[in-house]
């Protein structure tokens, strides 16, 4: 993982929720290579009631770039997967576009009150459970495209270019959906074969 802190960021606590969200925000960046900066933590003026001073809210951005829509998307639904107490929100300022995700600590806590440990336990996942299947499953994609992906290069030419025109087309109708899984399906299946993509 290799999240940047920008110059003059606070922060108050590394917690749990912060190494979730650092784990997630830079696994489903489309560009998992490129670079991803924690703009905003504890410090800064936030509105009334805000999760930043306390070290429970954060602000991320990409260099040279923005999160898509679909890029938050996919983070938002990976860690209400995780909690339901995260909140996430695109923020399109005009000259602040970054991604601000918080723990809404307030509402878990009052789930906690008002449920058993046993259940809030069931609700939030460990975060070593999480991130050792996030690590597994790059394992696994890894030796699979190092098997799969000479594979292209034996079979006939025909399957290989019928192949190679499948996932493109069917990348571009994946890019037409909201749904942020199909996307990652054919760039996933793009990246075993060494297959171009027409955005890429």
């Amino acid at each position: 993982m290799n999240i940047q802190v920008k110059k003059g960021v606070e922060i108050k606590c590394i917690n749990t929720q912060l190494i979730t969200v650092c784990h997630v925000v830079y696994g489903l960046s489309r560009q998992g290579d490129g670079q991803v900066f924690l703009t905003s933590a504890s410090d800064g003026l936030h509105g009334e009631g805000s999760y930043h001073p306390e070290g429970n809210a954060w602000d991320f951005d990409k260099l040279n770039d923005n999160f898509t829509r679909k890029e938050a998307l996919c983070i938002k639904l990976t860690l209400k997967a995780i909690s339901p107490f995260y909140d996430i929100v695109l923020e399109k300022e005009k000259d602040n576009h970054h991604l601000h995700i918080e723990w809404d600590r307030r509402r878990a806590e009052k789930h906690k009150n008002n449920r058993s440990t046993k259940a809030v336990q069931i609700q939030t996942k460990p975060l070593r459970e999480g991130i050792t299947m996030s690590n597994t499953f790059k394992a696994i994609i890894r030796i699979v495209a190092s098997v799969i992906g000479p594979i292209l290069r034996l079979v006939t030419a025909r399957f290989r270019e019928e192949l190679i025109e499948w996932v493109q087309k069917e990348y571009g109708e994946a890019l037409e959906t909201e749904n942020p899984w199909d996307d990652f399906l054919f760039e996933t299946i793009a990246g075993m074969f060494k297959i171009p993509l027409n955005n890429q």
